[in-house]
């Protein structure tokens, strides 16, 4: 399979992967048994629960790690004693 990208003003570029029937079912399984494990805990959380939370391991190299809290931002570790004060 050829996956082509496209940008106004260069050249086109494209990566190429193996990709065949087999992997094609196996990509729509894993789906459906995401969307159905997905489905089922909105199902849970209209009844009250909450929804599935992780531990922080696998959150270090996730883009989303600082919006949810699970990792701090590197200013947030400074201590007010590091911060300038601004003369007026």
């Amino acid at each position: 399979m050829t996956y082509w990208f496209m940008e106004p003003g260069k050249p086109p570029a494209s990566l190429r992967f193996q990709y065949n029937a087999t992997l094609h079912q196996q990509t729509q399984q894993d789906l459906a048994q995401t969307l159905g494990q997905l489905t089922e805990w909105l199902k849970n959380y209209d009844a009250g629960e909450p929804l599935p939370q992780v531990d922080g391991r696998p959150c270090q190299s996730c883009a989303f790690a600082v919006r949810c809290q699970k990792v701090r931002r590197e200013e947030e570790w400074l201590g007010v004693e590091a911060i300038e004060e601004v003369v007026i």
